[in-house]
């Protein structure tokens, strides 16, 4: 499964990047300044649903969306589709990917 994600991460941001803009995405220019410690507990409470295989991480996405899409900017888009396509341990290595580029701990 390790290694269908590393391959699916790239394609889903290809996919994610060819695709028009949602309506109501943040853009990086528009983007608020995020409260570190509230980024790092939605971060670590999504990590935890998308290592168990947990569906709630779809509800835990939806609830921190606008942090995530404002923490995480063009990298929020593949890491929800992934969500959404029940792709845990691709979005998995997305939300590593988002986190490390935020400058956020990620302990293994």
């Amino acid at each position: 499964l390790e290694r269908l994600a590393q391959v699916l991460a790239p394609l889903l941001q290809a996919l994610a990047a060819a695709l028009p803009p949602e309506a109501g995405a943040v853009s990086v220019a528009s983007a608020a300044p995020v409260d570190t410690a509230q980024l790092r507990a939605a971060t670590g409470a999504l990590r935890a649903l998308l290592a168990d295989d947990d569906a709630a991480a779809e509800d835990c996405w939806e609830r921190h969306a606008e942090l995530f899409r404002s923490a995480y900017a063009e990298q929020a888009r593949p890491l929800e589709a992934a969500i959404r396509g029940f792709e845990f341990d691709a979005a998995l290595n997305l939300l590593h990917q988002a986190a490390q580029a935020r400058g956020l701990e990620w302990a293994a």
